[in-house]
């Protein structure tokens, strides 16, 4: 006799674009001294942002590349300044 068992589904995480309508534009910041361990930390902080869509941090050329649709600029900035980054245009 098989035994029945119960699976939760998985937790899935969708983000849904605030205009469809506006196309996706990239922000490039050069960001030193971050640790890896901080990393993840710095990618919510930054996706925390109105119309920000992704983020990716390459901690070996220490840039950050964040992907929005119409997400303004300052509010992004202000995002990494609040957690103790100096982010410079890359």
């Amino acid at each position: 006799m098989a035994a029945a068992i119960a699976v939760a589904p998985a937790a899935v995480s969708v983000r849904v674009r605030a205009n469809p309508k506006l196309p996706m534009s990239s922000l490039c910041y050069k960001l030193n001294n971050v640790r890896p361990d901080l990393a993840a930390h710095l990618e919510k902080s930054v996706e925390s942002v109105p119309h920000v869509q992704a983020v990716t941090f390459d901690a070996q050329n220490a840039r950050l590349v964040v992907e929005h649709d119409g997400a303004r600029e300052e509010d992004v900035v202000a995002a990494l300044r609040e957690e103790g980054f100096a982010p410079e245009p890359a």
